[in-house]
C-alpha cells in the first residue's frame, strides 16, 4: 500500500489533475445554508479570527440561512481535524466541542499538490482574497449540488467515512446535541496512585 501522502499524491496527479485539465472536472456548483444561528466563519487565512455570520433564519420562510452559493472542487466536513490517512483538512474542528468544521476547498488542484505539505499538517494558508478554502464552524448545513450533471449520473460523488454513497445532489450534515457513548473493553489507560 501507498503511504498516506504518496496516496494522496498519487491520486491527485494520475485521477484529479487529468480530469480537471482535459474534461472541466474539478468544480461543482452548490449552494450552502444552514439553521444554525452559531454558525462561524473562520478566516482561513489567519485561522485567529471567527465571525458569526448567521443571521436570524426565523426570518426566512424556510428557516434557513444562505452561506454560500459558488463553485468548489471539494465540501467535506468533520468533528475530528483529520480527513483520513493523516490529513489534517479540518484544522479547525476542536474549537467547539459541539460543532463541525465544514470546509470549501476552492484552490486548483495544481496548487494543491504543490502545497500538500502544507495541507497535511493543517498549516496551508491562501493569502490571497480569493478564499481558497472558505471555513464555517456550525451545527446543521444543509448542502444543494446544483451543476446539472457529473458524469452519467445526476449529482455528485458523494462519500462518508470513506465510503461512497453515490451519486447525491441534496443532504444535510448535523451534530448530535447528545454525546455518544463508546464501549472498551481495554484497561484503562489513566493510573491514579493512591
Amino acid at each position: 500500500t501507498l503511504s498516506s501522502v504518496t496516496g494522496y499524491c498519487v491520486a491527485l496527479v494520475v485521477k484529479t489533475l487529468p480530469n480537471c485539465a482535459l474534461y472541466g472536472k474539478h468544480n461543482v456548483k452548490v449552494k450552502l445554508s444552514t439553521k444554525d444561528e452559531e454558525t462561524l466563519w473562520v478566516d482561513h487565512r489567519r485561522g485567529d479570527m471567527v465571525q458569526r455570520v448567521a443571521a436570524d433564519a426565523s426570518s426566512n420562510p424556510d428557516g434557513k440561512q444562505l452561506l454560500y452559493s459558488g463553485t468548489t472542487g471539494i465540501l467535506a466536513a468533520g468533528t475530528s481535524p483529520f480527513y483520513g490517512g493523516g490529513l489534517r483538512l479540518f484544522p479547525f474542528a476542536r474549537l467547539t466541542t459541539n460543532k463541525m468544521h465544514l470546509r470549501l476547498g476552492r484552490i486548483n488542484p495544481l496548487t494543491g499538490f504543490i502545497n500538500i505539505p502544507k495541507i497535511f499538517e493543517g498549516s496551508y494558508r491562501d493569502k490571497s482574497d480569493k478564499f481558497g478554502c472558505i471555513d464555517f464552524i456550525g451545527g446543521d448545513f444543509e448542502v444543494e449540488v446544483t451543476t446539472e450533471e457529473h458524469s452519467d449520473e445526476k449529482g455528485f460523488p458523494f462519500q462518508h467515512s470513506g465510503e461512497s454513497i453515490g451519486h447525491i445532489d441534496r443532504f444535510r450534515l448535523r451534530v448530535i446535541p447528545d454525546p455518544v457513548r463508546f464501549v472498551s473493553f481495554l484497561k484503562k489507560r489513566v493510573v491514579v496512585d493512591e
